[in-house]
């Protein structure tokens, strides 16, 4: 079984429409998933269709030329989104300092590893003005 994106979807459709759209053109659809905006509880302009093995070239070639509610649908072939490792998660620090493990047998004393050297940065004295030093003549 394989499984197809469709996108270009009316956003206010049907699932038993959308299954239907593939069935007048000979296509078995087995399982249907039209995704939800959790805000509002429309659709959101895609799904996707499991299909057999066989009739994948037909939902391709067939699925391209289908029209619902004046918008011609995009059939490809789903694919797996990257890991989700390869970006922070929501709320993440990058760069932020690590908890080591607990010295000794107290579990309350917790101390920050060593931080990533970051940038030396000038000091600023009052009002975000950088402190005058001597050797700067104002």
């Amino acid at each position: 079984m394989t499984r197809l994106f469709v996108g270009n979807l009316p956003y206010r459709l049907d699932q038993q429409v959308f299954v239907q759209a593939f069935a007048d053109q000979g296509i078995a659809v087995q399982n249907a998933h039209l995704p939800l905006d959790r805000d509002t509880g429309q659709g959101r302009g895609f799904g996707f269709i499991d299909v057999q093995d066989e009739t994948v070239p037909l939902a391709l070639s067939a699925g391209n030329n289908v029209e619902i509610g004046g918008r011609r649908l995009r059939v490809n072939e789903a694919t797996r989104p990257e890991s989700s490792h390869s970006r922070p998660a929501r709320g993440a620090v990058r760069n932020a300092p690590q908890i080591a493990a607990p010295r000794d047998s107290d579990p309350h004393s917790r101390v920050w590893a060593e931080a990533p050297a970051s940038p030396s940065v000038e000091p600023r004295g009052r009002r975000g003005r950088r402190d005058r030093s001597p050797e700067r003549d104002w």
